[in-house]
């Protein structure tokens, strides 16, 4: 009676203990399990179309992880009326898993802003000029196999008279722990006719 009351209890501990288990192991970072394409929405500026109805933007943000640490980011946003606003390059940089289960990445871009006609010389047409390179760095919490949560984030931005390799140099901005939440992007054929 004793050896089965024993085995019981170490069974209802077994399936007791197993969920907890599976979601200790899906909410930590492990390099193989979280690299991949992750996607976020970004609702931008707008503009107002040809009838005067004003059109908000909704843009997407990327984050490529890579096997190995490297990590690289992209946004819609970056292309979308440069000339007349400001864009910025793509980012590139580093990521690690931290031991206490979160996500670190280190990215570098650059923002370059308009330069309006004739400002560079005389008969110059409209351009961009770099005006920061940036590095930013975010922390992420690893949600499951799919999710990944932003939850916090900071810019060190240097002028183009500083070095952007100085960790010190540029200047720091302000911390954000806004949460953002990111989605694996997962390959489907759903799109596709099917073929016969």
């Amino acid at each position: 009676m004793l050896k089965k009351s024993i085995l019981f209890l170490v069974a209802l501990s077994l399936f007791t203990a197993m969920p907890l288990l599976a979601k200790d192991k899906a909410s930590k970072c492990k390099d193989k399990d979280v690299a991949g394409s992750y996607t976020r929405t970004l609702f931008g500026f707008g503009f107002e179309d040809d009838y005067g109805v004003f059109q908000e933007r909704v843009y997407v943000r990327q984050l490529n992880l890579n096997e190995g640490g490297t990590v690289h980011q992209v946004e819609s946003t970056g292309q979308d009326a440069g000339l007349n606003f400001a864009t910025r390059t793509e980012w590139n940089g580093s990521w690690e898993c931290r031991k206490d289960g979160t996500l670190l990445a280190t990215v570098f871009g650059a923002v370059l802003n308009p330069v309006p006609a004739d400002a560079i010389f005389p008969g110059s047409v409209p351009d961009l000029y770099l005006a920061t390179n940036v590095k930013t760095t975010y922390l992420f919490r690893v949600d499951d196999d799919n999710t990944l949560t932003l939850i916090q984030a900071v810019a060190r931005i240097y002028d183009m008279t500083e070095d952007p390799l100085d960790p010190l140099a540029g200047t720091l901005g302000v911390e954000d722990f806004d949460e953002y939440t990111y989605t694996r992007l997962v390959p489907s054929d759903a799109d596709l006719t099917p073929l016969p």
